[in-house]
């Protein structure tokens, strides 16, 4: 059986359970951003996606979607439309609802190489025994264009996309709360709320999809 080895390239924060921005994290799948934008700002319709533009940080590259209502097609007319095949690092299959992330780098440290097993008929990651190399990591950025409207999601939805995170090696926010006080903040607002939950798309091997 082939093994799965996507978890061992795949250690970007991109791909981190841990946050960055506080201790309480909210997930949607790309689907129900989608359909939530287009319901309060495209009176229903499907939302425009557009290519905005590339930032490059000192260990990041960072490739910018703009989303827009279609009543502002003329204002953003001059950034090329989205598609499936618009772009070498990423696209949108509207019919599957899928984006398409064509990652070039999903770890900052290659700490393991990918190794063909002819008597096996498998791939498999072993350790980097020499000195790493290292690389920026790239992820997809989605821009939604609200203008003055607030975008609301419902007090159940909320809670059911709650998970309560621990910080990463890196954060930009320095106040995070141990898990028993995050949990006690959470249980004010919603007492039946359970800690033991499963964050949707867990598994990197299914992450990598959207």
């Amino acid at each position: 059986m082939q093994p799965r080895f996507l978890a061992d390239f795949a250690n970007s924060a991109a791909f981190s359970e841990t946050s960055r921005l506080g201790s309480f994290r909210f997930t949607f799948t790309l689907r129900e951003v989608l359909d939530a934008y287009g319901e309060q700002f495209c009176d229903g319709e499907k939302p425009v996606m557009r290519v905005y533009k590339t930032t490059l940080y000192k260990k990041e590259i960072m490739y910018a979607v703009l989303v827009h209502s279609p009543k502002l097609n003329g204002e953003f007319s001059g950034f090329p439309l989205l598609t499936d095949d618009a772009s070498p690092v990423c696209g949108y299959n509207e019919e599957a609802g899928h984006m398409i992330w064509k990652a070039e780098a999903m770890c900052d440290t290659h700490r393991y190489h990918l190794m063909r097993d002819d008597t096996e008929n498998r791939m498999t990651a072993e350790p980097w025994n020499e000195f790493p190399q290292y690389f920026v990591w790239d992820n997809v950025t989605l821009a939604f264009h609200v203008g003055k409207k607030v975008w609301t999601f419902g007090r159940d939805k909320l809670r059911d996309s709650l998970t309560i995170s621990s910080p990463d090696g890196i954060t930009y926010k320095h106040e995070f709360f141990d898990r028993p006080e995050a949990l006690r903040i959470v249980q004010q607002l919603w007492p039946e709320y359970q800690e033991d939950r499963v964050e949707p798309d867990q598994d990197v091997e299914e992450r990598g999809k959207y």
